[in-house]
C-alpha cells in the first residue's frame, strides 16, 4: 500500500426524540476518497501478480457470488481485520395499511 491514510471527519449527533438532542455525542465518520470496483482491483492485483487478468477477475466474481450467499444466509463476511460486511435492516415509517 502506498498511502495507509483514511480521512474521517467528527460529526456530533444527539439522542433521537429528545427535545435538542440531549447529551450530544462525537463520533469519527469515514470519509473516503474514492471507491475501487472489481475491475480496478483485477487491474491492481494483476500488476503485481503472475496470475492473468481473467483468472483474477474469475476469482473475484466467484469471491462476491460466495459473499453475497454467506450473506443472505445471515452470517458476517470478513475480509481479514480491514473489511468485513453483514445486512443490516431499519425500521421504517410507514403509513398504517387500511
Amino acid at each position: 500500500m502506498k498511502n495507509n491514510k483514511y480521512k474521517f471527519k467528527v460529526i456530533e449527533r444527539g439522542h433521537p426524540g429528545v427535545p435538542g438532542g440531549g447529551e450530544k455525542k462525537f463520533y469519527a465518520s469515514a470519509n473516503p476518497s474514492g471507491e475501487m470496483t472489481l475491475t480496478g482491483l483485477t487491474k491492481s492485483n494483476e500488476k503485481i501478480s503472475t496470475v492473468s487478468g481473467a483468472d483474477i477477475r474469475a476469482v473475484l466474481y466467484a469471491t462476491v457470488d460466495v459473499m453475497q450467499d454467506a450473506l443472505a444466509n445471515g452470517q458476517i463476511v470478513r475480509l481479514n481485520r480491514t473489511a468485513f460486511g453483514w445486512v443490516s435492516a431499519a425500521k421504517e415509517k410507514r403509513p398504517p395499511k387500511r
